[in-house]
């Protein structure tokens, strides 16, 4: 809360008081100084009596300038006032009235009578009866005569600002596995006190990654609180991580409470999307226990602390854990980049420390920042009753290692398939064919996506894309889709939206280790509006997968359009495509999370066309930023990240 002081005298305001406003000049003495006041027939008293202001006429009046009651509430008007010359009770009273109007008629508020010739406080005004107007206060000694009246010093006018308090300025550790969200919530209690405007409502504005609610049930990027008097008591809100985000960091996001003629206030919001899994381990041989290992995943590392990824060992008789330890201790492999994306597997070896036993059953859990990932068992299942997989039931693997010929060392169990995360994989095993630190021999994408981006020319929409590698490729389907619902994300892997239609076919080249072009035409386009590609890309056994869909603003000849970059995420390479109906000055900048310009790709007059703009964020740290287009009066933003 906040108190606002009108003072006459410095030498007794609370100077402090932190909290503090002036919304007159400080008295600092002489009455011809303190500006925006009017003084008739006023005079100065004297510096030994604390240079208070005699009013000793019939026409003595002393008026304060004009003062805003519409940002404060619980006004009060106090002041010390003293006789002076011996006075009587007409000549002491003090008649003390109020304007809304800018001194066209005033409301008396009452009057005082000081006794003595010591300043003493007079009792409180109430003046919150004019909240909400702009107000100016007179003071008048209508009996006073004969040098017979009285002295007035300390003016004071004091309000209570509107404030809004939270509970936490800070929320942290959201988490969720991609594919899997939203996060789990996490709350703090609003509240206000003198607010003003009631009946109103406080807005609570999410941030771009996060949504909030107030009955944790219903979740929007805002929701509204209302309150009814000046007071709003504790309410509790709810925020998690929005689902539908990409692996990554989403730090240092505010959700703002504003309303009710409050400072806003932020509390802000911290949490991870990751993409990781357990991919291989050997827990039994033959013989003794010989390279015993555990493998895992993990998309965007850099992106990480590795020391907030731990593996623990369970044992499934009495469900405790017998061993564990961080990645940061694993052995790392280079980085391996499938479908746009960035992994690494790191890989353990627990034979000297701590070998995994040997199932009837055991198992593995997978933590980041305390919160589980995977909680693996093999040869049967069981709960967990301690550490980070306490009170959880495993999810068997369905394999088991012998111990028998069938295992011998070298061998282990791992995930295979086509994909870029768990499900895509399915568990076998590896006969003397184990490969810890690296992906496993049947674990591929068929098709290594690199670029995928539209170009308008007239009335076509003309798509290119090129691949790294290929393996078995039979070739692309191309797929449109024109009515997105309102469920859609840009950006996923396997978009779920619209009515998606084939429209073309492209064959691809079987096997590849080159860079190879792909482009097709799609000229059947007649009405303007939003449309979407993928590329189906199919296996020569029948296998398929989809790549990320990219959207296209089509508007014929004319048109604005800034296209979602491709890839993305991306490293250190992507690409942005922007149309331009007219030759046109163009900005295309590039601004991190708290909305500083890290860098500007285009400015300058540029013609009409399309044009695509290579950005190499080799400079930059991974994260997430934006990209702004402005051309004449078009302005677009959208989202990138850069993985490390």
């Amino acid at each position: 809360m906040k108190r606002i002081f009108v003072l006459i005298n410095i030498s007794i305001i609370l100077s402090t008081n932190i909290f503090a406003e002036y919304i007159t000049p400080i008295h600092t003495g002489s009455i011809t100084t303190f500006n925006n006041w009017i003084y008739t027939d006023c005079g100065q008293g004297s510096v030994s009596s604390n240079d208070y202001i005699q009013m000793l006429k019939a026409t003595s009046l002393l008026e304060t300038p004009t003062m805003d009651f519409n940002s404060y509430t619980s006004e009060a008007l106090n002041f010390k006032a003293r006789t002076y010359g011996n006075p009587s009770t007409e000549q002491a009273t003090i008649t003390i009235s109020i304007s809304t109007n800018n001194g066209i008629s005033w409301t008396a508020l009452g009057t005082r009578l000081p006794t003595s010739t010591t300043l003493t406080a007079m009792t409180s005004f109430d003046l919150s009866p004019y909240d909400g107007t702009e107000v100016l206060i007179k003071f008048e000694t209508l009996g006073a005569s004969s040098s017979k009246g009285v002295g007035v010093d300390d003016v004071e006018i004091t309000g209570m600002a509107p404030s809004l308090s939270v509970t936490s300025s800070s929320l942290t550790s959201f988490f969720y596995i991609e594919g899997s969200g939203p996060s789990t919530y996490q709350t703090y209690n609003l509240s206000g006190s003198n607010l003003t405007g009631y009946p109103g409502n406080i807005t609570i504005s999410a941030p771009l990654d996060y949504e909030v609610s107030t009955d944790n049930i219903n979740y929007n990027s805002n929701a509204i609180v209302a309150y009814t008097t000046s007071t709003l008591s504790a309410t509790t809100m709810y925020v998690r991580l929005k689902s539908g985000l990409n692996t990554g960091n989403y730090n240092n996001e505010g959700v703002t409470n504003s309303g009710g003629g409050a400072s806003s206030q932020i509390v802000t919001c911290s949490g991870d999307v990751i993409n990781s899994w357990f991919n291989e381990f050997h827990y039994d041989n033959e013989g003794t226990d010989v390279n015993e290992f555990v493998e895992v995943i993990i998309e965007s590392p850099s992106l990480f602390n590795l020391s907030d990824f731990a593996v623990y060992l369970y044992n499934g008789g009495d469900g405790t854990t017998y061993g564990n330890n961080t990645i940061d201790n694993f052995t790392s492999s280079s980085d391996i980049v499938e479908g746009g994306k960035t992994f690494r597997v790191y890989y353990y070896n627990f034979t000297t420390t701590t070998p995994l036993q040997n199932g009837s059953p055991d198992g593995l859990a997978f933590s980041y920042k305390n919160s589980l990932i995977q909680f693996l068992s093999y040869e049967g299942t069981f709960t967990g009753s301690a550490g980070i997989a306490n009170g959880i039931l495993s999810m068997d693997i369905g394999l088991n290692e012998t111990g028998t010929s069938t295992t011998p060392t070298g061998s282990s169990i791992g995930l295979t398939g086509f994909g870029t995360k768990y499900s895509d994989f399915t568990w076998t095993s590896y006969i003397s064919s184990a490969t810890p630190g690296e992906n496993n021999g049947s674990q591929a994408l068929p098709v290594e996506l690199s670029s995928f981006t539209s170009v308008i020319k007239g009335n076509d929409v003309v798509l290119k894309w090129s691949t790294a590698t290929e393996v078995n490729n039979y070739g692309f389907e191309i797929e449109r889709s024109p009515s997105p619902t309102p469920s859609l994300w840009e950006g996923a892997l396997t978009p779920l939206w619209g009515d998606w239609g084939a429209i073309g076919f492209v064959n691809g080249n079987g096997n590849s280790n080159s860079i190879k072009e792909y482009s097709f035409t799609d000229n059947t386009l007649t009405a303007s509006g939003k449309y979407f590609y993928r590329l189906k890309q199919i296996d020569t056994d029948g296998k398929f997968e989809y790549s990320n869909a990219i959207k296209v603003n089509f508007t014929g000849e004319n048109g604005f359009n800034l296209a979602q970059n491709y890839p993305n995420p991306f490293n250190p390479v992507t690409v942005i495509n922007y149309q331009l109906p007219a030759n046109s000055y163009v900005t295309l900048k590039v601004f991190d999370l708290l909305g500083k310009e890290v860098t500007t790709l285009v400015n300058g007059n540029m013609d009409a066309g399309n044009h695509n703009v290579n950005f190499n964020a080799s400079s930059l740290s991974a994260g997430t930023y934006f990209y702004k287009l402005k051309a004449g009066d078009y302005t677009s933003v959208k989202k990138l990240m850069v993985v490390k």
